[in-house]
Order: C-alpha cells, then sequence, then structure tokens
C-alpha cells in the first residue's frame, strides 16, 4: 500500500462491521450494565437528603453500621448495592420501629409492638445480591438466623430495656463473635474480627497452652510477650484458635448461642 514510489503511508481500505456478528454480544453487555445500574439505583441519592452539601450527601452510597453489622460487609466500604436489599429494608424499618414503638410502648407491649411494625428477617435475603462477596453471605444468614432465635419469645417482651438486652446479649454476642469470625472465613489462619466487636468487646488474648502447647487458651494480657505485655506467651487478640497454629483447637467459649444457624454454612462454602 505504497501509493505512486512515495514513501507516503495510506491506511488500509476499512472493513465493514458486521453488526449481525456482534449485535448479540453487545446487547448482553448492555443488559448486564443496566442490571448493574438497577441493583446501585435501590439505595437513597445526594438529592434525598435536604441540606445541599451536607456531608451525608458525600457518603449517600456506603451502607449505615448498623445495616453493615446485620446483613455483612465491611465498614465505612461497603454500598448498598454490596448487601442484601431485604436485610438492608428491614433492619432501616426496624430501628425506625424501635423509635416509634420506644414512644407508644416503652414499658408495656413492646415486643408486640415491634412485631406488629417491622417482623422478623428472612434467611432467604442473604442469597443476594450474588455480586456480594461469599463471606458477607454467611456472615448474613448467620445473623438473620441469630436474630430469629434470639427473638423467638419476641412477642413476651414487655418493654424496650428488655428487647435491647436481647439485641446486646445474645444477637451480637462478645463470645460467640470470636467463633463466628472463623464460620463465616472457613480455611482462613487469620480471619479478621467482625466489625462491630472491636468497637463493643474488650480485648481478649489467647496462646498455646497445656503439654506441648497443644491447645489453644485464654491467657492473661501480662503473660503475652511484649509490646502486649511483660511475659514470654506468644498471644494472638481476639483469635480463640490462635491462627491455627496449636496441633488440636481447645473450645475456650461457652456461649450456647455460638452456632446458630452453622447448618446452612455447607451449602455456602
Amino acid at each position: 500500500w505504497l501509493k505512486g514510489g512515495s514513501h507516503r503511508l495510506t491506511p488500509p481500505p476499512a472493513r465493514p462491521v458486521r453488526l449481525r456478528q456482534c449485535s448479540w454480544g453487545m446487547l448482553w453487555r448492555l443488559r448486564q450494565a443496566a442490571a448493574g445500574l438497577v441493583v446501585a439505583w435501590w439505595g437513597p441519592k445526594p438529592e434525598d437528603w435536604p441540606v445541599p452539601g451536607a456531608w451525608p450527601a458525600k457518603y449517600y452510597d456506603l451502607a449505615p453500621v448498623a445495616v453493615v453489622d446485620m446483613c455483612g460487609g465491611e465498614r465505612g466500604v461497603s454500598k448498598w448495592e454490596n448487601v442484601s436489599r431485604g436485610c438492608a429494608e428491614w433492619t432501616v424499618k426496624t430501628l425506625k420501629c424501635q423509635q416509634a414503638c420506644h414512644q407508644t410502648n416503652y414499658m408495656e407491649g413492646f415486643g408486640v409492638c415491634m412485631q406488629n411494625c417491622s417482623g422478623q428477617p428472612e434467611r432467604d435475603w442473604c442469597d443476594e445480591p450474588r455480586s456480594a462477596p461469599i463471606p458477607a453471605r454467611r456472615y448474613c444468614a448467620t445473623f438473620v438466623n441469630r436474630w430469629n432465635l434470639c427473638m423467638s419469645n419476641l412477642t413476651r417482651l414487655e418493654n424496650s430495656s428488655e428487647w435491647m438486652g436481647v439485641v446486646d446479649m445474645c444477637v451480637f454476642n462478645c463470645n460467640a463473635s470470636l467463633d463466628i469470625q472463623h464460620e463465616v472465613n472457613p480455611g482462613r489462619r487469620d480471619p479478621e474480627p467482625l466489625g462491630w466487636h472491636n468497637s463493643k468487646c474488650a480485648a481478649r488474648f489467647f496462646s498455646c497452652r497445656g503439654e506441648d502447647d497443644r491447645f489453644c487458651g485464654e491467657v492473661n494480657q501480662l503473660e503475652c510477650e511484649p509490646p502486649l505485655g511483660r511475659g514470654s506467651q506468644r498471644c494472638f487478640v481476639n483469635d480463640n484458635r490462635c491462627r491455627k497454629n496449636c496441633p488440636v483447637r481447645n473450645a475456650t467459649t461457652s456461649d450456647n448461642a455460638t452456632s446458630i444457624g452453622g447448618a446452612w454454612l455447607s451449602a455456602l462454602r
């Protein structure tokens, strides 16, 4: 394609675009993009905030802490489209119902008010979205099951304080969280603590104990080697399995609700 012996290059003739061959691929990509936009649109938008430029409008796409703690994800990172829509909407509604029932049924009939207002969450919600990481879906299913079991006597809770006590001591139990962090991340030697654990629960220290250091057990912080303590034990913070460094894992937690809903785990692994 040298023209007339000159050294000026001319491009080859353009080939006709075969629309029939690429139309289906293009259509599929457009459908995928549209599906992603539909998922992203279900959360709040900047214009939903009445004050222009207010800080909530800057972070409108992030799922709030209460939603992430109940439905899975990471605080300050997970967006609305990364968590279960059914679970997220139920969580927000439950928070609103708690405020309303606190005003109308603070001393009597609080549980009945909550049951009629928000009801109970459903395990099937946690199967969506499929784009969410498997640990997040495991987490969601775990805490939906924990909530339903802990709140099995919801209508018998007479006042707001009893309801809050169940949420605090049963659903979000500090002892149970140490085992749950391993259940939702099976196979990982160093799973991250659950998002709410560090802000609610005191730090606990574990080390390989017993004959030949065979068992992972809780120790006093002073027994840990520096900088954690002044002793000689190699310690693991908030990890009751010592990152699987001990030959045998010792069951260090005694919470009866630790493995609530564990039977469904095999379906997601």
